[in-house]
């Protein structure tokens, strides 16, 4: 009897590790360039948490900023990215089904910059001015858009540049092709130490979020399409459990 129940519980105990297991351990994973909201990816790679969970996981890095990467994912040539909340929001009108499965912060980083040579003291002085954006449909250009509006503008009345992320939108505002530039860290720290540009906005603290949205605001998530956790639950599991983030 004794034997009996020892190997009933062996053969429970075996079959919940094995349920444990990640149904998918080559995974691939699209960001959104590498700006510091985005930062919990390398560093785990770096603390080898995705090979603690099981996980063989490949990272691409789409310069071009997080709609290329949501891009990638709704084609199927990746099988989860970490981009911004909205996202998961905006494409839902598209009839797209994604999940956002790990919040890993919650103070959005962006920053409006404007040209330090130009007259340019609210939002209502943007109007006929170049904004320069990562890409169309990326955080930044729905940031962009979102902040004319809420300045009093009619979002037609800014022009939308896709400009990419990182020193190329840097450039693009010391050559003055655009008169101010929606980034993140470290484009940010980066202008305020060159002191190349005056800031409208900076939510990368609480304050400024407040100011902006007029609370905290889901930024960097992971997510994946709902028929990719359907199928693989616990790949997802060990995913969160790897970056650490907030299901």
């Amino acid at each position: 009897m004794k034997r009996w129940i020892s190997a009933l519980l062996c053969a429970v105990v075996c079959t919940a590790a094995n349920a444990a297991e990640p149904e998918k351990k080559d995974v691939s994973l699209s960001v959104g360039s590498m700006i510091l909201n985005y930062m919990p990816v390398p560093l785990t790679q770096s603390l080898g948490n995705f090979q603690k969970e099981g996980l063989n996981v490949k990272v691409e890095n789409f310069q071009a900023g997080g709609s290329k990467a949501l891009q990638a994912l709704i084609a199927g040539s990746t099988d989860a990215v970490v981009g911004f909340y909205d996202h998961t929001i905006h494409i839902q009108a598209q009839g797209k089904d994604i999940v956002s499965v790990a919040l890993l912060n919650v103070t959005p980083g962006i920053v409006l910059a404007v040209r330090p040579d130009l007259d340019i003291k609210n939002g209502k002085d943007l109007k006929g001015k170049k904004i320069g954006i990562t890409a169309p449909g990326s955080s930044t250009d729905l940031f962009a858009r979102y902040y004319a509006i809420k300045s009093g503008l009619q979002v037609n009345d800014v022009s939308y540049i896709a400009v990419g992320s990182g020193a190329p939108g840097m450039l693009a505002l010391d050559r003055k092709e655009i008169d101010a530039l929606v980034n993140f860290d470290p484009v940010a720290s980066l202008l305020e130490k060159r002191r190349a540009a005056k800031f409208l906005v900076d939510t990368r603290t609480d304050a400024g979020s407040n100011a902006v949205f007029g609370g905290r605001y889901p930024t960097a998530t992971l997510y994946v399409t709902r028929d990719f956790m359907t199928k693989n639950p616990e790949t997802v599991q060990h995913a969160q459990g790897a970056a650490g983030g907030r299901p």
